[in-house]
């Protein structure tokens, strides 16, 4: 059921993300190859891993998933960029709740108990901006 239950998770965001006008590539992106500027803004997650806690008695247990979120943009004018970093670091923040993550196969269920963004740091090179977001999900195992 775990599997399950990441995998949905994995769709809500990206479902999420996409309601922000990401772009995803079909298929396997590598992460070192450039992206073609008629695809920014791009969006890729990645699954970092898990945490498992103990369950005691008959109280539920919960697991903690780890995922990576990077949106590449447009690098342009550097006064812009730092507005369109700040905006999409605001945007994927708030678009990744709690409520987007429990849609779907999860509506009925509401597995996600907590979603936190600890973190959310820019990569800038000439092409484009990489903003980076680390996204902690926590959901009810059954």
């Amino acid at each position: 059921m775990s599997f399950e239950t990441v995998r949905a998770i994995t769709d809500n965001m990206r479902a999420a993300l996409e309601s922000l006008g990401l772009r995803f590539a079909v298929g396997a992106v590598e992460k070192d190859n450039a992206t073609a500027a008629s695809m920014l803004p791009a969006g890729r997650i990645s699954y970092e891993g898990e945490s498992f806690e103990p369950t005691h008695g008959e109280r539920p247990g919960y697991s903690e998933a780890e995922f990576g979120i990077t949106v590449e943009i447009r690098a342009g004018d550097p006064a812009e960029a730092v507005t369109e970093e700040q905006r999409w670091a605001h945007a994927v923040r708030g678009s990744i709740t709690v409520d987007a993550l429990n849609a779907g196969g999860l509506a009925a269920t509401k597995r996600v108990s907590r979603v936190r963004v600890p973190k959310a740091s820019v990569a800038n090179n000439k092409e484009s901006v990489s903003l980076s977001v680390r996204a902690l999900v926590r959901y009810r195992v059954d």
